[in-house]
């Protein structure tokens, strides 16, 4: 039995719909349905070149999933799918409902107190938005934060809702960007920074006791590497070093660092390396070039330096 091709975008939307609950099966009989509409099941196996028996049972399981609707047309039963924005809706719903029970049938206990000094791995950006989420829904006293600038469009709109709650929030940037309530700190080296970086970073610190530190690709679509953890050691680490940074950038920044750094610059010298062995390693790792961005950079200091 040879299948025939479907088209263009079947493959696309098969692939889709294996995400709103159904089987590969169900997905290949509903594609053809919905532009095949009404069909036996005969056809349908015809068509796709999947077993009578199995297509049989593929389009019960649409009919009780709510994405076909059956009938009886004299000897034959025929199958008609429902339209996806119409299943989809449904599924929608019930995802809803199902997460609503969840959530009301679930015990949250408060963790904050609990001791746990392990490293979580962070993969991807839905557990980035995830967790930075229910961290900063957690923020009590502060909230210490830097980052590239494309990564702290990730998160912007969750810092400036905590920042809205009364709790104090700082980042240090390296562009200016408008977060009403936040103090934003202006990093002097600018968008240069990301010339010799591994990649977009964002660091994010809540009371002193929880650190999301997590590293993506240029194009801030994919994450490289990063973690989140509530280890004290790491979390208190991770707020000197920030805290420290954010008041010694705003201090250059007006100036009052000049006389420090001329009378002390050369002893501090050869602590200076702005290739640190785990910088170094990233980049190796996960740096890849970006035209875009270099493009842009070389554009601003020519503009700045005729």
């Amino acid at each position: 039995m040879t299948r025939r091709s479907s088209p263009s975008t079947a493959p696309d939307l098969a692939t889709s719909l294996l995400e709103l609950g159904l089987t590969p099966a169900e997905a290949e009989v509903y594609v053809f349905l919905l532009s095949e509409s009404p069909a036996t099941g005969y056809r349908i196996a015809q068509a796709i070149g999947r077993p009578v028996g199995n297509v049989y049972k593929a389009v019960e399981a649409l009919e009780t999933k709510g994405a076909a609707l059956v009938a009886d047309d004299e000897d034959h039963r025929v199958a008609s799918a429902m339209p996806l924005s119409q299943f989809a809706s449904q599924v929608r719903r019930r995802l809803d409902i199902a997460c609503a029970a969840a959530e009301a049938a679930a015990e949250q206990p408060s963790h904050a107190d609990d001791f746990d000094d392990r490293l979580y791995r962070i993969t991807n950006l839905d557990q980035l938005e995830s967790r930075a989420r229910a961290m900063l829904s957690d923020a009590a006293s502060f909230v210490l934060a830097m980052g590239a600038p494309n990564a702290v469009d990730l998160v912007a709109d969750l810092l400036v809702a905590t920042a809205a709650r009364g709790i104090p929030v700082a980042i240090k940037s390296l562009v200016p960007i408008d977060l009403p309530g936040v103090r934003v700190v202006l990093d002097a080296r600018g968008e240069t920074a990301l010339f010799n970086a591994p990649g977009h970073w964002i660091t994010l610190n809540v009371d002193g006791g929880q650190l999301l530190d997590v590293m993506l690709d240029a194009d801030t679509s994919d994450v490289l590497t990063g973690y989140w953890s509530r280890n004290p050691l790491l979390a208190w680490s991770s707020y000197t070093g920030l805290y420290s940074r954010l008041v010694l950038e705003e201090m250059r920044s007006e100036g009052q660092l000049d006389a420090i750094a001329r009378s002390r610059g050369a002893s501090w010298a050869p602590f200076e390396n702005p290739h640190s062995q785990g910088k170094r390693l990233m980049v190796e790792r996960f740096r890849t070039p970006s035209p875009g961005a270099r493009r842009s950079a070389r554009k601003r200091r020519e503009g700045d330096h005729p």
